[in-house]
């Protein structure tokens, strides 16, 4: 297991190895990186080795990856408080998360959307996440969807998905959208927490939003 774990505050590397049941587990973590603005400026094979990946605090993170990056073997992306990003992924770069089965995205003020289409991005082009079985988006003032482009999304496997003070979200995408075994969405507020569905994920956003 390949983990890397960022969060703000300066400009350290610190990196560990370890043993576990008879397996090499390769921790790294980068714990002061406040004026890191680039995850990764060029295609690296960093991200496709990498298993876990989790930032938080780089509050200048402008960019997280190329849109040519791979993250193949990724399953679990963890982006907090991050305050100067727009988008977390291209839709190149999210075609590549074949195994991701966690999304957790919270604190970023400035995310208008999760997934941002390519210049090039074709109308219509198939974003299938096989594997992803809970979505979390949380705390995102900004954010009014997951992808505002024409990209279908396919989540055969999603069972989760929690939208937590995100006020603004009026529409989960615009683009063709399947979520066959999603049977509710977890919806909090500062106040209160509800599940609701109704008809389909876009609708139930839409619905939900508008009685808040």
């Amino acid at each position: 297991m390949k983990v890397l774990s960022i969060g703000g505050g300066g400009y350290a590397w610190e990196a560990k190895e370890k043993v576990e049941n008879g397996m090499a587990v390769i921790i790294r973590e980068v714990n002061k990186c406040y004026d890191l603005q680039h995850f990764l400026k060029q295609e690296s094979s960093i991200a496709v080795k990498l298993e876990q990946l989790k930032i938080s605090e780089c509050s200048h993170l402008i960019n997280l990856v190329p849109s040519s990056s791979s993250f193949q073997n990724l399953t679990t992306l963890v982006v907090s408080y991050c305050k100067g990003l727009k988008n977390v992924l291209t839709s190149s770069t999210t075609k590549t998360l074949v195994r991701l089965r966690e999304m957790k995205i919270s604190g970023c003020n400035m995310i208008t959307e999760i997934v941002a289409d390519d210049d090039d991005a074709a109308k219509d082009e198939i974003i299938v996440f096989n594997e992803m079985k809970k979505l979390t988006l949380s705390y995102l003032k900004s954010l009014t969807s997951f992808c505002s482009g024409s990209c279908a999304f396919r989540f055969p496997s999603l069972e989760i998905l929690v939208v937590d003070d995100c006020h603004n979200m009026k529409i989960f995408s615009r683009g063709e959208l399947s979520t066959p075994v999603l049977l509710r969405v977890q919806l909090k507020t500062w106040d209160k927490e509800q599940s609701a569905w109704k008809d389909d994920l876009n609708t139930t956003i839409q619905q939900s939003q508008s009685s808040n």
